[in-house]
C-alpha cells in the first residue's frame, strides 16, 4: 500500500556517515527518515573496518605466537582453523549489530525504510511504496568495489571485500591487486595467518601517506613475507617483481601466480568505487566524469577512495536549481 511520509531530514545510505547524520539530527529534534537497502551498519561494519581488524587481530595473535621464542616460550608453528578465524569476525560484526541495528534507530525517532532509494523530484524520493518528502536530504549511499579490466581475472576468479570476509578458508596464495590501505591489511593479515601474499602495485603501497612511514611498513611487510610486485604502467603491460623487469599477459598471470590452484585467490583493490544510488532526475549526474571527485579519508574503509559531488566544481547543466541549491548547502 502506497503511503506519504514527510521529514524535515532524508539520509540515503545507513553506513557509518548516514547512521551518524541520522542519529545527531533525530537527537536535535529533527523528523528523519533513513532509507536502507542492504545491511544496516554499511561497508564499514559488514566488509569494511569492523571485519578487517577483527582479521588483523587474529593475524596478529598467529604472528605473537611465532615470535614467542625470545621470549623463552616456544613451540611449533600456530595452527590457523580457518573456520575459527572466520568465526571470530563473525562474531565482532554480530556483537556490534545491535549499535547500527534498526530497532534502535527507531527507538531514537528514525524512521527506518529498507528499501532502495529512488529521487523522483527535487524534493521527493520514493522507497519502495513510500514517498518521501524532505526539506534536505544527504546522500550517504556508499561504494560497489570496482573490478579492473585485466584479462584472465574473470576466468581465474576472484573476490572482493564483499566475499573475502565470508569465505569458507584461507587460501594458499592470496593476489591483492591495489596497495591501498585496505590491501596492505588484508596482505598482513593473511600473510600472517599463513597464506602466501602477494600485492600488485602500479605506484607505492599507500602512496597518499608520509613516505618515511610507509617504507616502515613496506620493510615490515617484506620481512614477513609479503611479495611486492609494481606495475610499470597502467595498461599493466610489464611488472617489476623481486627487481626483475617482466612482461604482462593473461597467460603470465595464470602460470606466474599459479591461480589454477582452487587455493589461490585474487582481491582487486585498485580505484575508488561506483556510488550507489538511483537518480531519476538527471543520468548525467552519474556519467559525467566532471561531477564526481574523489577525496580520501582516514577511515580505513574509505582510504581508498571515496566519491563525493562537488556542486561547485560540478557541471550541473540541466539539474533543477533547487537540487543545485540543497547539495551546496549540504
Amino acid at each position: 500500500m502506497a503511503r506519504n511520509l514527510t521529514v524535515d531530514i532524508c539520509v540515503i545510505g545507513a553506513g557509518s556517515g548516514g547512521l551518524s547524520v541520522a542519529a545527531g539530527a533525530s537527537q536535535m529534534g529533527a523528523r528523519v527518515a533513513l532509507v536502507e537497502k542492504a545491511k544496516m551498519g554499511g561497508d564499514c561494519l559488514n566488509t569494511g573496518c569492523v571485519p578487517s581488524k577483527a582479521l588483523l587481530a587474529a593475524g596478529h595473535a598467529a604472528e605473537a605466537h611465532r615470535r614467542s621464542g625470545r621470549f623463552g616460550v616456544g613451540g611449533p608453528d600456530p595452527a590457523i582453523d580457518a573456520k575459527g578465524v572466520f568465526g571470530h569476525v563473525h562474531g565482532v560484526i554480530a556483537a556490534i549489530e545491535p549499535n547500527d541495528s534498526v530497532p534502535r534507530y527507531e527507538g531514537m525517532g528514525v524512521k527506518v525504510i529498507e528499501e532502495q532509494a529512488r529521487f523522483t523530484s527535487p524534493r521527493e524520493v520514493a522507497a519502495g511504496g513510500t514517498t518521501i518528502t524532505a526539506r534536505r536530504f544527504v546522500v550517504a549511499t556508499g561504494s560497489s568495489p570496482f573490478v579492473p579490466p585485466i584479462p584472465g581475472l574473470e576466468e581465474a576468479g576472484y573476490d572482493t571485500n564483499e566475499t573475502i570476509f565470508y569465505a569458507d578458508d584461507l587460501a594458499d596464495h592470496l593476489i591483492v591487486i591495489g596497495g591501498g590501505p585496505i590491501g596492505v591489511e588484508l596482505a598482513q593479515a593473511h600473510r600472517n595467518l599463513g597464506s602466501r601474499v602477494t600485492v600488485l602495485e602500479m605506484f607505492s603501497i599507500i602512496p597518499q601517506d608520509d613516505p618515511e612511514l610507509v617504507d616502515v611498513v613496506r620493510r615490515g611487510l617484506a620481512g614477513e613475507g609479503v611479495d611486492n610486485v609494481r606495475f610499470v604502467n597502467r595498461s599493466l603491460a610489464h611488472f617489476y617483481f623481486s627487481g626483475e623487469l617482466m612482461p604482462f599477459s593473461a597467460n603470465n598471470f595464470r602460470s606466474f601466480f599459479n591461480p589454477r590452484s582452487s587455493r589461490t585467490r585474487t582481491v582487486p583493490f585498485l580505484k575508488p568505487n561506483r556510488p550507489a544510488i538511483s537518480c531519476g532526475l538527471n543520468s548525467s549526474m552519474r556519467r559525467r566524469k566532471r561531477t564526481v571527485r574523489y577525496e580520501s579519508f582516514n577511515c580505513p574503509m574509505a582510504s581508498i577512495a571515496s566519491p563525493w559531488v562537488s556542486a561547485n566544481e560540478a557541471d550541473t547543466a540541466g539539474v533543477p536549481s533547487a537540487m543545485r541549491d540543497s547539495v551546496r548547502r549540504l
